[in-house]
């Protein structure tokens, strides 16, 4: 089903979205507004810390900023895409591009679909993207240019999260944790986003770094969820989910060729990720699929 394997660290920007769907969140299954942000500097023992929040972003549209639920969000939009007119097919895989013509026509899928043809094919394939591959579009990335993100998803009675995050109705906050002790001095940093009844904790680093260094990200993620200024925000919580997922750093020489006859490449598969501070992509994969359908 839609978002079954689509990740996103936690926070969800939404100018494009309310855009598309003006006041999608009267209607969409969205967990929190965040209304700030606390960002900590760790040693092994120690945090220096500083925090923005604004009694604007508990107005529409909210900063443009939601913690959300990929699985149940992504399902909510595909169905607005299908009630558009959109032809919704899942659980497949696509292997190839099929060519006719030094043209691309359509996708070569697994089982019974077949060949599907189509005037554009529109690669979203993530940043290991085979179909631009195939079409000669993008080279093998270097682990240099791609980092590493894992989640775990906690769960906590709703009530504790507001009391622990000093959070009223549906105000959500999110913790940044960045260099030093967060990631045993690997270039990444770490995050707790706030939903509903759970906490998002994600932990992000250099693949290059992480291979570097011969550790395993899983004992990154235990030794950040025990550290004395994260670990009191967790206590108490069930983790009842684990994903994982690449994403483009890159730079100039990363980047894709974005499109050949009949093929367009968007989102991560083209590298449009803002890999700063906030490790923003799911606004700029939507923006690049609405150019992608204007042209």
């Amino acid at each position: 089903y839609p978002g079954a394997k689509n990740v996103l660290g936690g926070i969800f920007y939404t100018t494009i979205l309310n855009r598309l769907i003006p006041n999608f969140w009267e209607e969409a299954p969205v967990e929190r507004h965040i209304k700030g942000i606390q960002i900590f500097l760790l040693s092994e023992t120690n945090a220096v810390s500083i925090g923005v929040e604004s009694e604007e972003h508990n107005k529409p549209p909210y900063n443009n900023s939601f913690t959300v639920s990929r699985a149940k969000f992504d399902q909510w939009y595909a169905k607005k895409a299908e009630e558009a007119g959109a032809f919704l097919i899942t659980n497949t895989v696509v292997d190839d591009l099929l060519w006719e013509n030094n043209k691309v026509v359509g996708v070569k899928a697994r089982g019974g679909e077949g060949d599907i043809y189509a005037d554009v094919v529109i690669a979203a394939d993530g940043v290991n993207s085979l179909l631009a591959q195939k079409a000669g579009l993008r080279k093998d990335f270097r682990p240099r240019q791609v980092s590493l993100g894992i989640k775990e998803v906690i769960e906590l009675p709703r009530e504790v999260i507001e009391e622990r995050f000093h959070l009223s109705g549906n105000e959500g906050v999110e913790l940044k944790y960045m260099a030093g002790d967060a990631t045993k001095g690997i270039w990444g940093g770490g995050n707790i986003y706030t939903n509903l009844e759970s906490l998002s904790v994600v932990v992000w680093v250099a693949l290059e770094s992480l291979m570097e260094r011969k550790l395993k990200v899983t004992e990154l993620m235990e030794q950040f969820k025990d550290h004395p200024f994260v670990r009191n925000y967790i206590k108490g919580g069930k983790t009842v989910e684990y994903q994982a997922h690449l994403a483009p750093d890159g730079g100039y020489d990363f980047t894709p060729k974005y499109y050949t006859h009949g093929l367009l490449v968007v989102g991560d598969a083209a590298r449009f990720l803002n890999a700063s501070i906030h490790y923003e992509g799911t606004n700029f994969a939507m923006a690049s699929g609405e150019a992608a359908a204007n042209t």
